[in-house]
């Protein structure tokens, strides 16, 4: 064997992945992006710091493709442990699926709010509301696309922040009597 064609030879098995992994992504690739609309949440007084908040609903956009030759077989939400598949047929005329994404409260984390919306607070404002506290990225929206080309199937994930608006609900006892939570 000719040793010059030694270095050729070893390299001959890299420039052909090479190649192979360059073809493969020139196809076009599957995409997916996700947004979700910021959840408002009404709190009652309490005398405690932490609040339990109720179930959220969570308006959400999906837009997703599959790339060449490629079939979505599902689009899945996710957060804590629930799960929501959206049916492939729901596409809106604009070319996205619009769902409403509903957590449980028993899945929603209880909050830390010291000072915020307690039946000793003092700092009412008018028209029937107190204060509003915003909580930035408090739960997150996980959503997943399976492609499919019938040979392999792939999944394409995105994942969406939920900021909560918390909206401090006038206090019934507010005439100087303490609420009974």
């Amino acid at each position: 064997m000719n040793c010059r064609a030694l270095p050729f030879l070893l390299a001959a098995p890299f420039v052909a992945l090479f190649v192979a992994l360059f073809v493969a992504e020139a196809r076009a690739a599957d995409s997916l992006s996700v947004s979700v609309a910021d959840a408002s949440v009404t709190v009652r007084p309490t005398a405690r710091g932490t609040l339990r908040l109720p179930g959220l609903e969570i308006e959400t956009t999906i837009r997703g493709s599959c790339g060449d030759d490629s079939e979505p077989v599902s689009l899945s939400l996710s957060s804590a442990d629930s799960v929501q598949l959206v049916g492939l047929d729901t596409i809106g005329d604009d070319g996205a699926w619009n769902t409403v994404f509903s957590v449980p409260a028993r899945q929603v984390p209880p909050l830390v709010a010291r000072g915020f919306c307690s039946s000793n607070d003092s700092d009412k404002q008018s028209g029937g509301q107190r204060s509003l506290l915003r909580k930035e990225a408090f739960l997150s929206v996980r959503v997943g696309l399976r492609c499919t080309d019938g040979e392999t199937e792939r999944l394409t994930t995105e994942t969406a922040l939920v900021d909560i608006d918390l909206v401090c609900e006038a206090d019934p006892g507010a005439n100087g009597q303490e609420s009974s939570e």
